[in-house]
This record gives structure tokens, sequence and C-alpha cells, in this order.
């Protein structure tokens, strides 16, 4: 039985060992990977950058368009709009929405990874 045991554990320190010399590998590997028989692609985004992006679209928009017709999809099937005002956190992963409503302004904190895309009504 303590045969067992030993050889056990000796195969799950190989296989860790073997798992901890590959990592370096993956961590080299290009900022965009396409997997094999997809057409589906990964590409990864600095949180900041895509906040700073989804902001100046809303600015741009905002010059042409009511900012009250500009609509932010958000990952749980809702949406923000009648927005006053965007600032982004320090770090760029959270966006801070100022929205109009009746009861005055309120605001709503959401994650960047949760924003989906920015529209606009006529």
């Amino acid at each position: 039985m303590k045969l067992a045991i030993v050889f056990f554990s000796c195969c799950m320190g190989f296989s860790l060992l073997c798992a901890a010399e590959e990592e370096p590998k993956v961590k080299k590997q290009s900022l965009a990977a396409v997997s094999e028989g997809s057409v589906k692609s990964i590409m990864m985004i600095d949180p900041k950058e895509r906040a700073g992006d989804f902001l100046k679209a809303f600015e741009t928009l905002r010059k042409e368009i009511s900012p009250s017709k500009i609509y932010f999809h958000i990952s749980k099937s809702s949406a923000i709009s009648n927005i006053l005002d965007i600032s982004l956190m320090e770090h760029g992963t959270l966006m801070l929405f100022r929205i109009s409503t009746p009861q005055g302004p309120q605001y709503k904190i959401v994650p960047v990874e949760d924003l989906l895309d920015i529209t606009h009504t006529y």
C-alpha cells in the first residue's frame, strides 16, 4: 500500500513538474491566437484601453446626438441610457456612469468586461 502511494505521489509530482515547466511557453505566445479548425479568434485587450475607446466613442456620439439617445448594452441583457457623463476609475477596469433620472442624477458602476457595445437612436 505504501509503495502505491509513493508511486502515485511521484507520478503526481512529475506531472506537476512538467506542467510548471510548460507554463512559461504559454505566456510567451502572441496576444492574438486562432484556435485550429474554427473561424473565431481571441485577442487580449487591455481593459484600460477598451474603457478609453468606449469613452471616446461616447464623446464623439455626444457631439452629434443627444446623450439621452446613446445606449451602452451590458452583458446582463440590459442597457444604460440617459447618460450625463462617464468617468473612468483609476485603473481603467470600471466605468462610472452618471445617469439622468426623474429623481435626479444617479450613478452606476460597470466593469469594462460587461460592456458589449454602444449604440444610438435618432
